[in-house]
C-alpha cells in the first residue's frame, strides 16, 4: 500500500510538472537563443519585444494567416515563483499608470507571432505576453493590463504563500500573460 501511495504522488508531482506553465524568462531557458526585436522606455517603463528565433514563424509559400485577436479572451490564473520575492506593488502600478501615457501614441491592438513576446518592465515589476502559439494574435492593452494586474493581485502578498509570478494562460496553451518579478533582459 505504502508503494502505491509514494507511485501515485510521484506520478501526480510529474502531471503538475508538465501541466505547469513557464513564465518568458523560464519559457526563454529553453530557447537556444532569446533576443531583443525592440526595446524603448515609454513613461519611464521598458517595453520590449522578445523573440524567440527557435519558435518563430518560418518563411513560407504559403498565405500568412491573420492575427487571431485575443482580447478579452478568458484565461486560467495561476500562481508561481520565479524568483524570491514578488515585485513591488508600486513597480506594477507605474506599468499600468505608463500604458495610459501611451495608449494616446499607440495603437490599441498589437500584433505579436509566434515565439514573441511583449514585455512592460519597471523596477522590479514585469508584466508580459507570450504567443506560445503557431499562427500571430492581435492583443489588446487594456485587456492585458487588467488581466496581468489581476493575476497578481490574486498571487502577491498578502497573499500566502509568497509568490514571484501571478499569472492568466489561455485554455488552449497559445498565449500567456501575467506579472512576475522583473530581471534583466537577455
Amino acid at each position: 500500500m505504502a508503494h502505491l501511495l509514494r507511485l501515485a504522488s510521484i506520478v501526480a508531482l510529474a502531471l503538475a510538472a508538465v501541466a505547469t506553465p513557464l513564465s518568458p524568462r523560464a519559457a526563454a531557458g529553453a530557447c537556444a537563443n532569446p533576443s531583443v526585436v525592440s526595446s524603448k522606455t515609454i513613461g519611464g517603463v521598458l517595453f520590449s519585444t522578445l523573440e524567440c528565433p527557435d519558435h518563430a514563424v518560418k518563411p513560407s509559400t504559403s498565405a500568412v494567416p491573420d492575427p487571431v485577436n485575443v482580447c478579452g479572451d478568458v484565461c486560467n490564473t495561476f500562481c508561481g515563483s520565479f524568483g524570491p520575492l514578488p515585485p513591488i506593488t508600486e513597480d506594477c502600478a507605474m506599468i499600468v499608470d505608463a500604458t495610459q501615457v501611451f495608449a494616446s501614441t499607440l495603437p490599441p491592438t498589437f500584433i505579436m507571432q509566434p515565439g514573441q513576446t511583449e514585455s512592460l518592465s519597471y523596477g522590479t515589476c514585469e508584466y508580459y505576453f507570450t504567443n506560445n502559439g503557431t499562427v500571430p494574435l492581435e492583443g489588446c492593452w487594456t485587456s492585458f493590463m487588467q488581466q496581468a494586474s489581476a493575476a497578481g493581485t490574486i498571487c502577491f502578498p498578502p497573499t500566502q504563500p509568497i509568490n514571484s509570478l501571478g499569472a492568466c494562460k489561455a485554455p488552449d496553451g497559445t498565449w500567456e500573460l501575467g506579472a512576475e518579478h522583473s530581471l534583466p533582459l537577455p
